[in-house]
């Protein structure tokens, strides 16, 4: 994983921690609190897969460039 892709974790992770503390000291009740914290880990699971998708959009992209160039290498190679 690459230093944007830790970034991005540890971002989400952070903001995940943060909202979840903050929710819980929160004075309401808890059924509030608990569609609170609902939505917020379904914000958090949608954000990391997201990132997700995104890592694995630039590793296929990286792949298909790899590929064209070990192509264009091996066809210099047989002229």
């Amino acid at each position: 994983m690459n230093g944007n892709g830790k970034f991005l974790v540890g971002l989400l992770a952070g903001l995940g921690v943060g909202t979840l503390v903050g929710l819980l000291i929160a004075p309401e009740e808890g059924s509030k609190t608990y569609k609170k914290l609902e939505g917020a880990f379904k914000e958090a699971a949608n954000d990391l897969m997201d990132a997700g998708n995104d890592l694995l959009s630039s590793a296929a992209e990286g792949a298909r460039e790899g590929a064209a160039a070990a192509r264009k290498k091996a066809e210099s190679a047989k002229n």
